[in-house]
């Protein structure tokens, strides 16, 4: 009887054992699903691009060579400024002592958002987010915190995109660089670009986007904007270090 009772209680001990470890097994299981979730999800939002905006500068110019084709310049003029309808909208970028300045007008009828000012449309609008401070001389290496800025933190956090053409330009005697780009935010195709100048000890950056959608009126928008842009460049200057 004792034995039979021993070995009873011996099956019991197994048992229990064996569904620990099943419970253990399955919490493993759904905790590497989450985490794998995780992984891909911040992978699609801030891994930098396998190309270089050098290499895709170069294969737009390939792309676009001919002999219509002419260098993009967004320096502000007579010829291609915007109405009276319009407001400067100005902002510091502190890699130095004094800041470096990024100016671009906008429409009068802007409102804020999400670092920046959003242009209402009849059933959308026009975001335009302006870049923070980047420590980084590097036109990738602003590229990817912009962009990496947008996709984790504005409006459209979480959105996959995909870098369309790059084109060498200039604002002022400083080179620039003009990146187009698309994405889909929640099924939602959209279009943008974003603007890259070059500065002591970092890149001032801002962008413009819409839904694909609305092409037809929110593109002169964004082409307006950046041919407005004007920078004002320190010559003597502090290199102010990145404070975290």
């Amino acid at each position: 009887m004792l034995d039979r009772l021993g070995i009873m209680a011996d099956s019991q001990v197994t048992n229990g054992e064996n569904m620990r470890a099943h419970k253990h097994r399955r919490l493993l299981l759904v905790a590497f699903c989450v985490v794998g979730v995780f992984v891909r999800a911040g992978w699609t939002q801030t891994d930098p691009p396998q190309v270089s905006l050098a290499d895709l500068a170069k294969k737009t110019r390939a792309e676009k060579a001919s002999k219509e084709h002419s260098t993009a310049r967004r320096v502000m003029n007579d010829d291609n400024a915007p109405s009276a309808n319009w407001i400067k909208r100005t902002t510091s970028y502190w890699a130095t002592i004094p800041a470096a300045q990024l100016t671009v007008l906008i429409p009068i009828a802007s409102r804020p958002a999400d670092f920046g000012v959003e242009v209402p449309l009849e059933h959308s609008g026009v975001y335009i987010p302006f870049g923070e401070t980047i420590w980084n001389s590097s036109f990738d290496g602003a590229a990817q915190e912009y962009l990496g800025m947008l996709l984790t933190r504005s409006r459209f956090r979480g959105a996959a995109m995909k870098l369309a053409a790059v084109e060498d330009t200039s604002v002022g005697s400083q080179r620039a660089l003009l990146v187009h780009f698309n994405f889909v935010f929640h099924g939602i195709p959209h279009d943008g670009m974003a603007l890259f100048v070059s500065a002591p000890q970092q890149v001032l950056s801002l962008g413009c986007m819409y839904r694909n959608a609305d092409w037809e009126k929110a593109s002169p928008i964004c082409e307006q904007v950046i041919n407005s842009a004007e920078v004002v460049i320190p010559r003597e200057y502090k290199e102010f270090k990145k404070p975290f």
